[in-house]
């Protein structure tokens, strides 16, 4: 192969190369609006219900199977079976749950660290006027380490 049909082939592949960029530009840029956008927490929390509904007629219905497995005097395994998977329901669904409350207590990790930091400044203050007042701050370094810990686990 000679050098100006190399090129040219180079020419050709950076050419096919830049169409199919923008072209995938265009197509992500339209879906980043749709899959990027902040979800309330109103929208939230009636998904984790919906998921939570769903889990529970999924369970309902495999209690039924088994219900019916027992009746037909089935195999072990496929008993078992049944009861592994409805023991997968009922641990997805207790997550869920956890989710649910998480999301109804309305703290975030930023929530909860900002009110930390508060809670150390006002403990810092008291330690200073406890110092200026020469009275005895064994309590207040407790509580401070305490509080900083708490900060160290949320970060």
């Amino acid at each position: 192969m000679s050098d100006k049909d190399f090129e040219q082939m180079l020419k050709d592949l950076r050419q096919q190369y830049l169409e199919k960029q923008s072209d995938t530009e265009r197509t992500t840029v339209s879906d980043k609006g749709e899959v990027f956008t902040p979800v309330s927490q109103e929208e939230k929390r009636n998904k984790v219900l919906e998921a939570l509904h769903l889990l529970e007629e999924k369970k309902l219905l495999l209690s039924n199977k088994l219900d019916d497995l027992h009746q037909q005097a089935a195999s072990y395994e496929q008993i078992s079976k049944l009861k592994h998977q409805i023991e997968a329901l009922k641990h997805k669904q207790s997550l869920l749950k956890q989710k649910l409350e998480y999301i109804d207590s309305g703290e975030s990790d930023f929530v909860k660290k900002e009110k930390l930091k508060r809670q150390l400044t006002e403990l810092e203050l008291k330690r200073c006027r406890a110092i200026l007042s020469k009275k005895s701050c064994d309590k207040i370094d407790q509580k401070i380490n305490q509080k900083k810990d708490l900060l160290k686990k949320i970060k």
